[in-house]
């Protein structure tokens, strides 16, 4: 039997309509490809959590052009499990979810409950709500969420300067 198709992130987000901004930070920041490489790699899919265009529009103005190149990566990062999740998996699923974000550290992680249908997501900074599915082909599972999920490193202060210590 032939090889199934390669999926292609971007392919399913630009026929599922409302995603431009997403699409365009897959793309300038390179996850998409990576995305694409890792479903072809991988035997244990991935998970992403698409914002619309509305999501992205509902940001505080400016909140994407105040992040860095490398913040950006990171947010579409935070976006996507390293492994297959279908909708009933969220109500067996225990947090903190670990992103592709932060590498293996693993310092981007993601609390989601489930209760009946309804699945929410907290980041600490976010709290969003997945809207429907998108894509599920028991490797790939794409979820519209109604926010943008805001890594809350991003915005967390550093930690304060030690004083000097008197000579």
């Amino acid at each position: 039997a032939p090889a199934p198709a390669p999926v292609n992130v971007t392919a399913i987000l630009e026929k599922a309509g409302q995603f431009g901004v997403l699409i365009r930070l897959l793309q300038t920041t390179k996850v998409g490809d990576q995305i694409d490489t890792q479903l072809g790699n991988s035997n244990q899919g991935l998970t992403i959590f698409a914002p619309s265009d509305g999501a992205f529009a509902n940001l505080k103005p400016g909140t994407l052009n105040s992040f860095t190149d490398q913040q950006k990566v990171e947010l579409i990062q935070f976006h996507v499990l390293p492994s297959y999740f279908s909708a009933s998996q969220f109500q067996t699923a225990s947090d903190p979810l670990r992103t592709q974000a932060g590498g293996s550290q693993g310092s981007f992680p993601l609390n989601v409950t489930a209760t009946g249908n309804q699945v929410n997501i907290t980041t600490g900074v976010t709290n969003a709500t997945v809207a429907n599915t998108i894509y599920d082909d028991g490797n790939l599972a794409v979820y519209q969420v109604d926010q943008v999920l805001l890594p809350l490193s991003f915005f967390a202060s550093p930690p304060p300067a030690e004083a000097p210590s008197a000579p």
